[in-house]
């Protein structure tokens, strides 16, 4: 008899041949029901790769590209494939594009299955991006493949370069981190506060600012 498991690794719910005795808990009657109990389709499903499938029906659908951040158009082959997949470009828009800030501010959530399978995560507090072990289904959008795939979705605030040397200005606090100075400035000490300033291209000693002795 037909019954669906979740795949972990497609993070699909699928299709396969239940002999009708023992097994795990891993089965469902309907599709749908191993998607609300495995699967959080509005989050989850905009991460994964285009898949047209191994059949050639060769039907236009759409598909949530993660790189480009755009839903963009494929043909897919009519069978098997991945959840990413959408009849129009209005179903697509409708799920998988929303401001970043709402996927980057959700909590770390690891899911309730036992795959364990290392995936990163925005941390708001510390401002980058974490390794987390993941259970494998649920969790939420907060929730990357790879380091390089979170930094393109949520941000590197920190920007490249060095803070220059202090130099004892005002005590004051003129932005929050990296993100909010123009430019290439970074969020670096004046001695007091912290200021939007030029980085230096390497790291300053404050040897290197000693005035010459006779």
């Amino acid at each position: 008899m037909t019954r669906y498991f979740y795949n972990s690794v497609t993070a699909s719910c699928e299709e396969f041949v239940y002999g009708g005795c023992e097994g795990n808990g891993n089965r469902f009657a309907t599709k749908n029901e191993c998607l609300k109990t495995c699967g959080s389709p509005d989050t989850n499903i905009c991460q994964l790769p285009m898949q047209p499938g191994p059949c050639q029906a060769y039907v236009s659908h759409y598909f949530y590209n993660s790189v480009t951040k755009k839903c963009e158009t494929f043909q897919y082959g009519g069978c098997q494939g991945n959840e990413n997949r959408f009849a129009t470009k209005d179903e697509c828009l409708k799920t998988c594009v929303r401001p970043v800030n709402d996927v980057c501010k959700l909590l770390l959530d690891s899911g309730s299955c036992f795959s364990y399978v290392t995936r990163y995560f925005y941390n708001l507090v510390t401002k980058k991006c974490e390794a987390f072990t993941y259970g494998g289904c649920e969790g939420n959008g907060n929730r990357f493949a790879s380091i390089d795939e979170c930094l393109r979705t949520c941000g590197s605030p920190e920007k490249p370069g060095f803070c220059p040397k202090t130099t004892g200005g005002l005590c004051i606090l003129g932005c929050n981190d990296d993100d909010d100075c123009a430019g290439t400035e970074k969020y670096c000490s004046n001695g007091c506060g912290r200021t939007c300033q030029i980085p230096t291209a390497g790291p300053t000693r404050e040897r290197d600012w000693e005035e010459p002795r006779a």
